[in-house]
Formats: structure tokens, sequence, C-alpha cells
């Protein structure tokens, strides 16, 4: 029996040519799943390029997948590529290359937020000895998820543990009102 499995990526760019055509490939390429895609500074300025991003979304028929916008300056210093380079991003090579003339409605959000939400697990977690009286500690990785970000919902006896409407575990016969920030670590 074989199983077909694709790989989820979320995919980042500089906003240059050979990217994008990377991701149309793995858009149309049933071995990968892209989960969301992300602008980085680079070629491209992120708040001018997502809108070319969603255009050629659109002209993919692709606009379901989520679309995060990374800082607008380097990390560090103050090296960027020429404005030459940076204007023809902007206008995504046209006439080379043509989009759609309207941007979609789609919002757009921030990349790290966008990365955060695309991370969370699939599935809930289940755990069922979960127990703050004898000092376990509910640890959440790979995430920059706060306490804040939490939702902790009572199901009966167990406790679900939410961010951004995804359940991310369940603790059965952990009541809510016994789990505190002390009980969980983020790693």
């Amino acid at each position: 029996m074989t199983i077909n499995t694709s790989t989820p990526l979320i995919i980042d760019d500089d906003g240059s040519q050979d990217g994008m055509t990377a991701i149309a490939y793995m858009l149309a390429n049933p071995e990968f799943d892209v989960q969301a895609i992300t602008i980085s500074n680079g070629i491209a300025r992120p708040e001018v390029f997502d809108d070319n991003v969603l255009r050629m979304l659109d002209r993919l028929g692709d606009l379901d997948v989520p679309v995060g916008v990374g800082r607008s300056s380097p990390l560090e210093g103050s090296n960027e590529f020429p404005d030459f380079i940076r204007d023809a991003s902007d206008t995504f090579w046209s006439p080379t290359v043509s989009l759609p003339e309207e941007t979609p409605d789609v919002e757009t959000q921030d990349a790290v937020d966008l990365i955060d939400e695309t991370n969370l697990p699939a599935a809930a977690n289940t755990i069922t000895d979960f127990s703050t009286t004898e000092g376990d500690v509910l640890g959440l990785a790979n995430t920059n998820l706060s306490f804040e970000d939490l939702e902790f919902v009572a199901d009966g006896d167990n406790t679900i543990v939410r961010a951004f409407n995804t359940d991310l575990a369940i603790l059965i016969g952990s009541e809510t009102t016994q789990i505190g920030e002390s009980d969980l670590v983020f790693v």
C-alpha cells in the first residue's frame, strides 16, 4: 500500500524572481502543502510586495494560502538592495511579468504572527496525567505564544488549552481553575 503525504511548508522569500518561480512550482506540486508565505526584507519592500504576492496567488487560484509581511528594514545595519532593483520588485518586473490589475481583498498579517499560527498542531495533544498539585508543567515549544494568548476552556472534567481558536492540548481530569501561568513553560 502506498500512502501519499505532502510536505507542509512555510515559504519565506525576499521578493526575488526565482523565489516567485519556486513558490509557483511548490503550489502546483502535490508533494508540497504550502501552509503560508511570508515576505522578508531583501529585494522586495515587504509592505509593497505583499500585494504582488496576493495578485500572483489570485492568478494561480491559490488565495487560500495566507500571506505574512515581514519587517521593512534589515535585521541589522542598513545594508539594503539598490533602489533600481527594489523598484523592479515593486512592480513585479512589469512588463516582463504581468499580473491582474486588481489586488484581491485579502488580509495579510505580520509574518511572525502568521508563522506562530501556522506552526500550531493539527490536532490537540491529549495529556492524561497532568496535575498542578504534583508540580507538572505544560511546555509549549517553537512558538512566540505567551500566557495571554492562551484560552483555557472547561469541557466537563477536562481543560482544553487553546490559542488562535486552535486546540493545543486536552488535559484530562484537570479543571481550568487549577491552571495558572506558573504551570506553563514556553521554550
